[in-house]
């Protein structure tokens, strides 16, 4: 028996006169077929956002500031229009026990 497992004078039509090792050798050493691999093109890198974030979050902020601050001005505006529009309309007692505060 031969190192492949067959008698030697035994010959395979895919060798063509060689013998079992060189089969093997010859078939190790063949190249393999190429493997194909399709490449996407690649998105372009996006920027960083946590910068634009965090900016957009303190305008956020600010803008809700302003707006309680001028918010808070109209209210107290109209608070202190009312009472003086009530003090002037009002003639003044001294029987009350509360004190005016001039403002």
């Amino acid at each position: 028996m031969s190192a492949c497992g067959r008698s030697p004078s035994w010959r395979s039509p895919l060798t063509r006169g060689l013998d079992c090792r060189k089969a093997v050798v010859f078939s190790v050493l063949q190249p393999a077929p190429p493997i194909v691999v399709e490449v996407v093109k690649q998105p372009p890198a996006a920027h960083d956002i946590s910068i634009d974030y965090i900016l957009t979050m303190f305008a956020t902020a600010g803008v809700m500031l302003l707006v309680a601050a001028i918010g808070g001005l109209v209210a107290g505006a109209i608070f202190i229009g009312i009472r003086r529009r009530r003090d002037t309309s009002r003639p003044p007692s001294t029987e009350s026990s509360h004190v005016t505060l001039r403002i």
